[in-house]
């Protein structure tokens, strides 16, 4: 398992992958309604680069990160048929930022460019600036020909859905206990399958994770 520290320098990018799979287009008549060629690594719109000025928000008192070596284990197995990479994990833990990461790929059969899964989880200790600005940005919808981007809610958990038809790329993301992001991202694969995937980590377990 490859492991590395990162420090706070990391913290827009990572602020970055929070952000929804899509910016709203600034001609509502376009065909690029904000689908964007990198799931899971919008574009960010005017408002989540105004945060991104504002600078992280500042860590909840008194939460500890959840070590990765116990989000590891949530990755799921390969279903049958494919293939799983190492978990790659990370950890930045600061007076200012506190975050932890582990994240799996996934490729199904041997052809040069098969489909291709990734899991990540992220855990950000409860951080409120952080929650409020994913959810908040969670509220765009659009739909256009080439696919969507959409609010969405499973089990009672609320989520962010974004769908390529050109790109062959599709993504889910949810919030799990206010701390946990959970995010699938699909290529050459139905969108339908998002939620199969999801079904595969135990959010339940990763819920009483502390």
């Amino acid at each position: 398992m490859n492991k590395r520290i990162i420090g706070g320098a990391a913290a827009s990018l990572l602020l970055a992958l929070f952000s929804p799979v899509v910016a709203a287009a600034s001609d509502q008549g376009s065909s690029a309604l904000g689908l964007s060629p990198l799931p899971g690594i919008a574009a960010l719109t005017t408002a989540g680069s105004a945060s991104l000025e504002a600078a992280t928000p500042a860590p909840t008192p008194g939460v500890t990160l959840v070590a990765v070596e116990k989000l590891t284990p949530l990755l799921p197995s390969p279903p049958s048929g494919w293939s799983a990479e190492t978990p790659q994990v990370s950890t930045a833990d600061t007076d200012d930022f506190k975050i932890a990461t582990a994240q799996r790929s996934y490729h199904q059969g041997e052809a040069d460019e098969p489909p291709t899964a990734s899991v990540t989880i992220i855990d950000f200790a409860k951080n409120q600036g952080y929650l409020d600005g994913i959810t908040a940005a969670w509220q765009l919808k659009a739909e256009t020909p080439d696919g969507y981007d959409k609010p969405v809610e499973i089990d009672g958990i609320r989520g962010f859905e974004h769908y390529a038809r050109s790109l062959e790329s599709s993504s889910l993301s949810v919030i799990v206990a206010g701390r946990f992001y959970i995010q699938i991202e699909l290529t050459k694969t139905d969108p339908k399958q998002l939620r199969e995937w999801l079904k595969r980590v135990d959010l339940k377990k990763l819920a009483e994770l502390k």
